[in-house]
C-alpha cells in the first residue's frame, strides 16, 4: 500500500491495464478493497476512462462505486459502458450526481444526446437544478452545443431559469 492506502489493483486500474486487473484479481487481490478517502479500484478504473477495466472488475463482484461508475461514464458520454453498468441492476439514477451534477446534466456537459435521451427516457426532469442553480439546458448552452439546446427546448427546458449567480 502507498501512503494513501492504494495497492496494487487499483494502481493498474488508474493505468488502465486489464490484463493487469484480471491477473491481480485471478490471484486473489480483493477488488473490493479501498483506500483511505474510500475509493476502490472501480472508481479509479472509472475516473480514468478505462472501460475494460471497469467491466472486469464488475464481473469480479465489485458493487460499491458504480454510481460514481455511472457518473464518469455519463461525463465521457461512454454510453455503451453506462449501460453495461445498468444492465441487470434496478438502481435509482436520480440521486447520483458528480461535482453537484445530475447524470442528465452530466451528459448534457458532454454534448452526449444518446445519454441525454436515456436520462430523460427513465425520468430525468429536465429542469431539475444543480446546487449550484444550474440545469442541463445550461450546460449544453455553456458548452456552445446549439443541436443539444434545441433538443432540450423540444423537450420542455425552462430557459427562464437562473443560476445562483443570477445568471
Amino acid at each position: 500500500l502507498d501512503k494513501g492506502g492504494r495497492n496494487a489493483l487499483m494502481a493498474s486500474a488508474l493505468g488502465g491495464n486489464a490484463a493487469v486487473t484480471e491477473l491481480l484479481i485471478a490471484r486473489k487481490v480483493d477488488p473490493k478493497l479501498e483506500d483511505r478517502n474510500g475509493l476502490n479500484a472501480l472508481v479509479y478504473a472509472a475516473s480514468a476512462g478505462h472501460d475494460s477495466v471497469v467491466l472486469a472488475l464488475k464481473k469480479a463482484g465489485v458493487q460499491k462505486g458504480t454510481d460514481v461508475a455511472l457518473a464518469y461514464a455519463m461525463r465521457g458520454c461512454r454510453v455503451p459502458l453506462f449501460r453495461s453498468l445498468l444492465a441487470g441492476n434496478n438502481m435509482d439514477l436520480a440521486p447520483i450526481q458528480l461535482g453537484g451534477d445530475t447524470l442528465l446534466m452530466l451528459a448534457a456537459g458532454a454534448n452526449c444526446r444518446e445519454g441525454v435521451e436515456l436520462m430523460l427516457g427513465r425520468g430525468a426532469d429536465v429542469n431539475q437544478v444543480s446546487e449550484d442553480g444550474e440545469t442541463a439546458l445550461m450546460r449544453a448552452a455553456g458548452g456552445g452545443f446549439p443541436d443539444l439546446v434545441q433538443f432540450l427546448l423540444d423537450k420542455g427546458a425552462d430557459m427562464e431559469v437562473q443560476n445562483k449567480r443570477n445568471q
